[in-house]
This record gives C-alpha cells, sequence and structure tokens, in this order.
C-alpha cells in the first residue's frame, strides 16, 4: 500500500494517457513517452516499475520497444493499452513478458494493484529459487 513519497511507483507511458486518479488515490508518478524512442532514452536515464506501452506507437512495434529495453539489459515489467489484439499478438507480447493488457487506459488503482502484485510474484520467485538452491546444497551435503 502507498505510504509516502519513496514509496511512489514509476510509470513510463508510452502514447498513452496519464491514469486517472481514483478518490484521490494517486501512488503513480507517471512519466509520459511520445514515441519508442523517447522511451528509450528514458529507459537509459531512469528506473521504471512499469512500462505501460499503447499498443499503437508512431515509430515501431510494442514489442520492438521490449526487445530493445532487453537488448540494454533493462527488463521492465510492462503491459499493454488498446486494441484489440488478436491471438497471435497476445501470445506474442506475452512470450515477451507482458504482464496484462488493458483494453481502455489503466487508472492509478489499477496500477498500483498491478505493480504490487508483480512485485509479490517476483518476491515469490526469488525465495523459491533460494529454497531450491538450499535443498539441493542439503541433498548434496
Amino acid at each position: 500500500m502507498f505510504k509516502s513519497f519513496e514509496d511512489r511507483i514509476n510509470v513510463l507511458g508510452v502514447c498513452v494517457d496519464e491514469p486517472l486518479i481514483a478518490d484521490g488515490y494517486n501512488p503513480i508518478a507517471f512519466y509520459p513517452a511520445y514515441d519508442g524512442r523517447s522511451a528509450i532514452e528514458a529507459m537509459r536515464q531512469s528506473r521504471f516499475d512499469l512500462l505501460l506501452v499503447s499498443s499503437r506507437l508512431p515509430d515501431m512495434a510494442a514489442l520492438a520497444l521490449v526487445q530493445q529495453a532487453r537488448m540494454m539489459r533493462v527488463r521492465p515489467n510492462w503491459a499493454i493499452v488498446g486494441g484489440p489484439l488478436n491471438d497471435q499478438q497476445r501470445s506474442m507480447a506475452r512470450a515477451h513478458g507482458a504482464a496484462t493488457f488493458f483494453d481502455t487506459p489503466p487508472g492509478t488503482r489499477e496500477l498500483a494493484n498491478l505493480v504490487a502484485s508483480l512485485r509479490e510474484q517476483a518476491i515469490q520467485t526469488i525465495l523459491e529459487g533460494q529454497f531450491v538452491q538450499t535443498r539441493g546444497l542439503a541433498i548434496a551435503a
């Protein structure tokens, strides 16, 4: 839950409107990018908790943007806004790590809940990896 300025969620919105604030609840620090190139530049300069990408960018495909981020060794949590996307496009996006798809721009609560869920999944993955590693060492000992 959002408690202070330090707990703000940094969201890079690529060709996406700023999220609607629900009931005064705004843990989101929103940074707009107007095309894929400006998003790449922003990722070089700052760390973001979530990359919110329009399904239609003026200069590149959303998947191309995520692939370029990965080549920079940036592995952002990301979601696609807009559509419609067909099954093949959704499958490709999921294969490249898309967390979810929004048909319409999400509000601040939706984004905060998504990032909280992604953080919990990351912690669980780390803990499970440590457990497996610990179990492996115990068996070898």
